[in-house]
């Protein structure tokens, strides 16, 4: 049986995952019913209901990371405590998780040969797998008290530093094209996983800021699969879902091992006559 807050994880991530692919859905028609011969998008209600999809998306899970402050829920500051995933199933999930961003980022350096911006794709590539390799190692090291500290600075930036050039190869790549819709939502999706990943690498900075980092991480695991309804690398889709995979990871980790403030000491004042019974 699951624990109350495993079903709280659960319950989010579905909801995370759910919200995510009804925005692929509204971004694939767009994609397809919203443009015309020439791919050129058109003013129709898609163009309004994208946009609309995002910012409700936005306000629910503002709504959510509420919530648990009302429930009193909040990450620990102890980095072992908040991100405790110790057992074998999470070692096994990690790993896949790691594989799957290095071997989507292998593929994009060797799709990528004959673009405008290859040699930023090819940087972007060579950091993908370097964070799909020390991912596994940078949460297994979080379990202990004693780790290497240096390391750990430097694993927890690699994401935020590939999508950072991800941003730059994705400039480079439309800097001619005047169709904003075509490249805007993987502009907004890379913004918001560069803050995800830059919230998230607090833990090894020491610096917890709890519900900045739960919204960060659902927004952007939902914004990134959001875009996987649009064109570009096939290595770049699958580095979108494995990112999208470590960012619902986290979720999981600190919805369950969130702590639970005690409730706060009702006041009731006295009247007097208590004193006659003292």
């Amino acid at each position: 049986m699951l624990s109350k807050l495993q079903m709280r994880a659960l319950e989010t991530c579905c909801y995370i995952v759910g919200a995510g692919a009804f925005g692929v859905f509204i971004r694939w028609l767009q994609n397809v019913a919203g443009t015309n011969e020439d791919k050129l998008y058109n003013d129709t209600i898609w163009a309004f209901l994208v946009p609309l999809v995002i910012i409700i998306a936005a306000l629910v899970f503002v709504g959510m990371v509420r919530k648990f402050a009302k429930d009193r829920l909040y990450v620990d500051e102890d980095v072992c405590e908040a991100l405790k995933n110790s057992n074998k199933i999470y070692q096994a999930i990690r790993i896949a998780i790691g594989v799957i961003m290095a071997a989507g980022s292998a593929l994009l350096m060797a799709q990528c040969e004959l673009d405008n911006a290859a040699n930023l794709l090819r940087i972007e590539g060579v950091l993908g797998v370097l964070t799909g390799v020390t991912f596994p190692f940078m949460m297994k090291w979080y379990n202990q008290a004693e780790r290497r500290v240096g390391l750990m600075y430097i694993f927890s930036i690699l994401p935020v530093i590939m999508f950072c050039v991800w941003l730059i190869g994705t400039y480079k790549q439309n800097d001619i094209n005047g169709v904003v819709w075509q490249y805007g939502i993987e502009i907004v999706a890379v913004c918001a996983a560069i803050c995800a990943f830059f919230r998230t690498a607090g833990f090894s900075f020491y610096t917890v800021k709890s519900q900045r980092i739960l919204f960060s991480s659902f927004f952007g695991a939902f914004i990134l699969i959001v875009t996987l309804a649009d064109e570009r690398y096939l290595g770049q889709q699958i580095m979108i879902i494995a990112s999208a995979c470590m960012l619902l990871y986290y979720d999981w980790v600190l919805i369950v091992n969130m702590k639970q403030k005690e409730a706060p000491m009702s006041y009731q004042p006295r009247d007097g006559f208590e004193h006659l019974y003292n």
